[in-house]
């Protein structure tokens, strides 16, 4: 039986340079449901939240930092640095960051479809649970910070009914926030802004052998600000009946919002996307061209 609450300091951490909390804090999530963060910046390598309900906090982004020591090489794959492997997990009120924070203006290459070289993860890719049945449900990532990323900054994959609420993410290489086969998603009050690619972007590749649901499904993206990014703001691929409203896109090199066809090669088509109340400024991309491949688009 876990235990209730935990300050990691009481189990050894220790905010120092060259410190390295990676065995306290994964001690910590499997053994107890709700670990503290206080203030400090811990270093740590990576760790993966593998038991159910439970909930990583800390004092707010600034204040309690999980600082990783992961460092990229080019052709190479790490596992993100936290990772909800469960369900009913939230991590909320940190800053989740890079000790040598990686040179978001350099293209990401040798992009993994989901869940590898990212700072924050929710749930399983294709390269690791090749099963349509698994599901990770109800996790939430919120009032965060995430700064840097080998490829994307949160990612969620093979997922039902998660909440990416009211964070701030930026130089991110790859993709600010990224989604892969999943259904009944929020994504709602978040920030992002020193993008190298897209910033909200859903995706699917064009087979569903990993997922119960062959397209994603039932999402909504709304009130988010999304500013000074490489290439596309909000971006949905191979989805059904999204909601995209409310949100200020500021500054982008291409396009402002996009619905188009996934372009893994299973050609699938949005279907029932709805953009609404949107306000789009300093765009440098189309706008308007861009729901030609969708089905049942309000603009």
């Amino acid at each position: 039986v876990r235990s209730q609450e935990i300050n990691i300091v009481n189990l050894g951490a220790k905010s120092e340079p060259n410190f390295d909390n990676t065995t306290i804090l994964q001690l910590a999530v499997d053994n107890y449901k709700n670990v503290f963060i206080p203030e400090g910046v811990f270093e740590f390598t990576r760790f993966k939240i593998t038991k159910e309900g439970v909930r990583l906090y800390g004092l707010g982004s600034g204040i309690s930092v999980l600082s990783s020591t992961n460092i990229y090489q080019a052709g190479i794959h790490v596992e993100p640095n936290i990772r909800i492997l469960n369900h009913n997990c939230t991590i909320e009120g940190i800053t989740s960051t890079f000790k040598n924070i990686p040179n978001w203006k350099v293209t990401a290459v040798g992009q993994s479809p989901i869940n590898s070289d990212a700072n924050l993860s929710i749930g399983w890719s294709e390269a690791y649970a090749p099963s349509n049945t698994f599901l990770i449900e109800n996790a939430i990532i919120k009032n965060c910070e995430v700064i840097g990323s080998f490829v994307q900054g949160i990612a969620i994959g093979v997922s039902e009914n998660a909440k990416i609420l009211n964070n701030k993410v930026s130089q991110i290489r790859g993709t600010a926030i990224f989604f892969f086969f999943l259904s009944k998603i929020t994504v709602e009050g978040n920030e992002v802004l020193f993008r190298g690619v897209d910033c909200i972007f859903i995706f699917v590749n064009g087979t569903s052998i990993y997922s119960p649901h062959a397209m994603n499904e039932n999402v909504l993206i709304q009130n988010n600000y999304v500013h000074d990014v490489g290439t596309k703001g909000i971006g949905v691929s191979g989805c059904s009946s999204a909601i995209i409203k409310n949100n200020v896109i500021n500054n982008t090199w291409v396009d402002g919002i996009i619905a188009e066809e996934d372009s893994g090669g299973g050609h699938i088509t949005p279907k029932n996307v709805k953009i609404l109340n949107n306000v789009l400024t300093n765009l440098f991309g189309a706008f308007g061209g861009a729901y030609k491949h969708s089905q049942n688009a309000n603009a």
